[in-house]
């Protein structure tokens, strides 16, 4: 199932590409991404994987030289299976990026901050409350449509059951973006 997930969404991201690399760009884009966990992520759901998919608005910030992008992103975060105790999570995130220029051919720096919303489980239950995250990655322009995104993020989810430890899933994800 998960693997067949990743081919549809990218096959999508593919075919949104070829019917629309004729165009001029606009400040849109669209991209996913695939998600491989770190501890904290593979403590929650003892898969450590996952994917997502986001689309996003790039500007400048007041009219300034300091590149934006703000985004909307559905990531998935499936369970393994394995240990009854784990879950799968689901993250609806909104973030604010702020880009460096282009460093080197095509190369920036990206960081950002995040408002997300967690579902967790098979019953698809809410976690209280809005939590928050921080990002930090590379962003490389493959050519005036196409942008690959090397991301890593730590994002909080709350506390285990007894309320004996902090929950902050991380992860890095390797994605392509689509800006048409």
């Amino acid at each position: 199932m998960k693997a067949r997930m990743k081919n549809i969404l990218l096959a999508a991201a593919l075919g949104m590409g070829a019917t629309l690399s004729a165009q001029a760009t606009t400040p849109w884009d669209a991209g996913v991404a695939y998600l491989v966990g770190l501890d904290g992520l593979k403590t929650v759901t003892g898969n450590g994987q996952g994917y997502n998919a986001q689309v996003g608005y790039n500007g400048h910030i007041a009219n300034s030289e300091v590149p934006f992008r703000a985004s909307a992103q559905v990531y998935q975060m499936p369970w393994d299976g394995s240990n009854p105790e784990n879950t799968g999570l689901r993250d609806y995130q909104l973030s604010f990026d702020v880009f460096s220029k282009p460093s080197y051919a095509g190369l920036r720096l990206v960081t950002g901050l995040s408002v997300n919303k967690w579902v967790r489980g098979e019953a698809q239950t809410s976690v209280k409350g809005v939590k928050f995250g921080g990002r930090i990655g590379l962003d490389y322009e493959l050519n005036h449509h196409w942008i690959a995104e090397l991301t890593v993020q730590v994002v909080e989810l709350g506390t285990d059951g007894n309320a004996t430890k902090g929950l902050n899933p991380s992860w890095a994800q390797l994605g392509v973006r689509y800006q048409f």
